[in-house]
């Protein structure tokens, strides 16, 4: 989900300052492989609400990706995935989310309410499998002029 997201996202990012277009067909390979992911977790959740019996580390992880599916533009529809939006309405109402939830509130406001951004305001870092995912759907040539244009910077390996 995070490469996903990430990659069809940037256009939108309250950091970064993008003039351009995502380039074609980028926002709909995300939506079909959104679609086939969201699918798949909708099959999976457990009768207890949960990606488990209770309360894991897999509900935690899951949660962020999910719940900034709005900010891209998928929207959870409550007819096809019912089994996902409980989970989500659970998982906000569990007290570490509504606290990290507020801590993210908070935080936004204090790093970018001046309007500057500490983060990728104008170059995105690129790791694996965001680099991956755009490579695997065809989008290799859009990447290397991103790259030669100084608005990507790989890390270099330790």
């Amino acid at each position: 989900l995070d490469a996903i997201i990430h990659d069809i996202s940037i256009w939108s990012w309250p950091t970064h300052r993008r003039t351009d277009e995502p380039p074609p067909g980028l926002r709909e390979a995300g939506g079909r492989d959104l679609e086939h992911i969201l699918t798949q977790l909708e099959r999976e959740i457990d009768p207890s609400g949960f990606c488990c019996d209770t309360l894991s580390i897999a509900d935690l992880a899951l949660f962020p990706h999910v719940s900034s599916l709005k900010a891209v533009g998928f929207e959870l529809d409550d007819s096809r995935y019912p089994k996902l939006c409980r989970w989500n309405r659970l998982m906000r109402s569990q007290d570490a989310v509504v606290d990290d939830l507020a801590y993210v509130k908070r935080s936004i406001v204090e790093k970018f309410a001046s309007g500057q951004s500490p983060y990728e305001s104008e170059r995105i870092v690129w790791r694996g499998d965001r680099i991956e995912w755009l490579l695997a759907n065809g989008f290799v040539d859009w990447f290397v002029v991103e790259l030669r244009a100084g608005r990507g910077v790989l890390p270099r390996s330790v």
